[in-house]
């Protein structure tokens, strides 16, 4: 766990820093990964809505995905294999 020893919440501890959460390389695989979501649908014939609604998730979300504004949790990217029909390997291929 990284700390970051400048900052504390409770005055006597160091809070959590995520590493790699909003750096360059971050939302460079962000923006990948969107561009591989977005052929993806795009090569099966599905809106983002159709898409959504197989994901059980707000079209926002999924819109923020493919444009690289958010990162795919892991329950996302078990979600885009089932929907895909692909492993979750061959959905982040080429990232």
């Amino acid at each position: 766990m990284l700390l970051d020893p400048s900052t504390s919440s409770s005055g006597s501890e160091p809070d959590y820093v995520a590493p790699f959460v909003d750096s360059a390389p971050a939302r460079q695989v962000n923006i990948r990964f969107g561009e591989r979501l977005q052929g993806l649908r795009l090569q099966r014939g599905l809106t983002d809505q159709e898409l959504a609604t197989r994901m059980v998730m707000p079209v926002d979300h999924l819109i923020d995905l493919e444009s690289g504004r958010r990162s795919a949790s892991i329950v996302d990217l078990e979600g885009f294999s089932h929907a895909f029909k692909i492993s979750i390997s061959e959905l982040l291929q080429g990232l």
